[in-house]
């Protein structure tokens, strides 16, 4: 079994773009495997550029064990200490791939209401530059970076918020993939 979670396209170094090696793996792998899966049918998609023929494998979403253990990894306010009422939010890896300035860029560009805000949790590389570009952008009040969270915190960020944004570059569903 071969399990796919986006690795190829979601790469923040691009490494199988430059290496042979690298995309060597995932042809083998999925030339052996009798049952191949992917978290997404967009990962399942990709897939096709490492050999795995077109309507072979199955979509297994990533679940989550809602009354697992919990790590302690997030030691920020409550939703409650935020300095607005309503906001929007958006979560994940913070990296280029992920899209999250486009989040930022476009709430900066229909903000009108400083009762709403944008909450963007999760950690990674581009946390700086979205911290400068909130500054550039004029929004540093409206804009909320809490970090990496566990999982009653997204679930709380969850429950209060009024949309949820995923504004990734590279997560779409292709046409006629479930």
């Amino acid at each position: 079994m071969v399990s796919l979670h986006g690795e190829t396209s979601m790469d923040d170094q691009d490494i199988y773009e430059r290496s042979a090696l690298q995309r060597a793996a995932p042809r083998v792998g999925l030339h052996r495997a009798a049952a191949p899966t992917a978290c997404s049918g967009f990962a399942l998609l990709d897939a096709q550029r490492f050999g795995l023929r077109a309507g072979e494998g199955q979509v297994v979403f990533n679940g989550v064990r809602l009354n697992g253990p919990e790590r302690a990894v997030d030691s920020h306010g409550t939703a409650e200490s935020l300095s607005f009422r309503r906001y929007v939010l958006a979560l994940g890896r913070a990296v280029d791939k992920k899209g999250f300035d486009l989040s930022l860029r476009a709430f900066a560009e229909l903000h009108t209401n400083e009762d709403v805000g944008l909450v963007i949790g999760g950690d990674g590389v581009a946390l700086s530059r979205l911290r400068d570009l909130t500054v550039e952008l004029g929004v540093v009040g409206q804009v909320y970076f809490p970090g990496r969270l566990g999982r009653a915190r997204v679930a709380e960020l969850m429950r209060g918020a009024e949309v949820f944004v995923m504004p990734s570059r590279r997560d779409r569903r292709p046409r006629g993939v479930a």
